[in-house]
């Protein structure tokens, strides 16, 4: 009988219940020999820049350099944190740039996911209404079932 996940995404933005559904999904891959692929998507868009001056474009090429770097950064001292070695094989962090849902979304079929795992920040009401929910574009829309771990308070 073939495993169930053998893929695991597991979708990382830093914040604690990222680090819960880590965890879980490093449980998971334990009990069923599988990868785990941890991803960060930077929100920048050089498209922002499009039609500016060519000062401000090359100045907010710097940005984005500075943020891939402390994004490589905190996800380094993030997986020494939520990984310790030995449970489950973890693959080396991708980062994308680009609409979060849409990044998860592809990198998902790209690299044939069996499931991803997500921490969802639990929002309701206007604020749930307003800023959206990238875990719930990616529930909607994902080729894989996918696991949302909610936030503890």
């Amino acid at each position: 009988m073939e495993r169930p996940f053998q893929r695991i995404l597991v979708p990382v933005d830093f914040s604690p219940c990222s680090k819960e559904a880590l965890s879980c999904a490093l449980a998971l891959a334990e009990a069923f020999q599988a990868e785990i692929l941890p991803l960060h998507v930077l929100a920048g868009d050089l498209g922002l820049a499009t039609g500016r001056s060519p000062s401000l474009q090359i100045h907010f090429r710097e940005i984005m350099k500075a943020e891939e770097e402390e994004a490589h950064r905190a996800m380094a001292q993030f997986m020494e944190q939520a990984a310790p070695t030995g449970r489950g094989k973890t693959l080396p962090p991708r980062f994308r740039t680009g609409p979060a849902d849409l990044e998860i979304l592809k990198l998902a079929e790209e690299w044939k996911a069996d499931l991803i795992v997500m921490g969802t920040h639990g929002r309701r009401g206007i604020s749930h209404l307003m800023l959206g929910s990238v875990t719930s574009r990616v529930v909607r829309r994902a080729i894989c079932p996918v696991l949302t771990i909610k936030s503890r308070p």
